[in-house]
């Protein structure tokens, strides 16, 4: 199974301004690409847990096995 890395984009576009970017990416760093990404709600756990099991499930779908996310 190949390794898939979560990454939080701070500052992102996003539609309101407010919400943060949770991003799956597989490959080498620089030489490796977007796998899928989910808006999140920082203030809400409800809506981070939700972003952290949506992320998880666009690894598997991708064949990923997630590294630990700092």
């Amino acid at each position: 199974m190949k390794k898939g890395k979560l990454v939080a984009k701070k500052g992102s576009r996003t539609p309101n301004g407010r919400e943060k970017k949770l991003e799956v990416h597989c490959g080498k760093k620089g030489q490796g690409k977007l796998v899928g990404s989910v808006n999140y709600w920082p203030w809400s756990p409800k809506s981070v847990s939700g972003a952290f099991n949506l992320a998880e499930e666009i690894a598997a779908r991708a064949g990923l096995e997630l590294e630990d996310f700092d």
